[in-house]
């Protein structure tokens, strides 16, 4: 004769309305799925399909989401993407390995289970134009409900678009200067912002000067229609700098060497003779040009 197995049917249908599936509580139970799906139905849950079944939720507080759009924002106004599948990825050079492994250390906070790769050179065509790629770090995440939603609001006709509630923040800023930022000897910084129109990217223009409290304009690039935003003032340059800073790794500080204040003149910053003493007694015990520098 076949053993009755007890089912705690209140721990049952809170398990199911987390996420878990019907196999998965089967194993738990140890029972069939037939008798899981059994028990579900006389407790009028309603089951669910197999796509729904297959889906990933994050099931985010209100300011973890916050956390988590700023983020992916950020991401996709630079180098970042979401595919069909609504699977995130960002690909970067072993130079910039640091930044990747910090992106997987916040969606990891969030409960966002990225994966990361490594990958060799290879060679592709982009906009009629042959492209060698260095070995880089390619990280990339499941499908998930929430990616779902990013998906529809950056690709609503299957292109990327820059969507009208995109968050300009420190930390979207911070990452999209990551993929697509610099600074020029002059002074003047940056961003990037090929392949969106030119009606988005002075729209981007004008909120980033409307949150900083900044001067910032649309420059069409030596490519055909392609466009990026300069923030015109050094002074403007360095509040811009000063409150993105602190969310980007140090492979990425380079970007900002050349952005000072407007009244730096020559000779400002000239080390004294105990500095000079310091540098290279430091040098000498291993540490860095870039450490010392910054």
């Amino acid at each position: 004769m076949a053993r009755r197995v007890q089912i705690d049917t209140i721990e049952l249908t809170r398990r199911y309305a987390e996420g878990e599936s019907a196999s998965a509580l089967a194993k738990f139970f140890g029972c069939s799925v037939w008798s899981v799906l059994g028990r579900l139905r006389k407790s009028g849950v309603e089951i669910r399909s197999a796509k729904e079944q297959n889906e990933k939720r994050l099931n985010l507080a209100p300011d973890e989401h916050e956390r988590f759009v700023e983020l992916v924002d950020g991401l996709l106004l630079g180098d970042g993407s979401i595919n069909f599948k609504n699977c995130l990825y960002l690909s970067q050079t072993e130079a910039r390995e640091q930044w990747v492994w910090q992106v997987y250390g916040l969606f990891a906070e969030l409960g966002v289970l990225t994966k990361l790769m490594r990958r060799g050179s290879r060679k592709h065509e982009l906009e009629g134009r042959q492209i060698v790629e260095k070995p880089h770090r390619l990280l990339y995440s499941p499908a998930y409900v929430e990616l779902a939603d990013q998906r529809q609001r950056w690709y609503p006709r299957g292109k990327k678009t820059v969507p009208d509630d995109v968050r300009i923040t420190p930390l979207s800023v911070a990452h999209w200067f990551a993929g697509d930022g610099t600074s020029n000897p002059n002074g003047t910084l940056y961003l990037c912002t090929n392949g969106f129109l030119p009606g988005k990217v002075e729209f981007l223009a004008d909120r980033l000067s409307n949150t900083f409290g900044i001067q910032a304009a649309i420059r069409e690039t030596p490519r055909s229609n392609q466009f990026m935003i300069e923030v015109l003032r050094r002074d403007d340059a360095v509040i811009l700098r000063d409150q993105i800073f602190p969310f980007l790794p140090g492979c990425i500080h380079y970007k900002l060497k050349h952005v000072r204040p407007a009244h730096y003149q020559r000779g400002y910053g000239r080390l004294s003779d105990d500095q000079v003493r310091e540098i290279r007694a430091r040098c000498d015990s291993g540490e860095s040009l870039g450490v010392l520098a910054e």
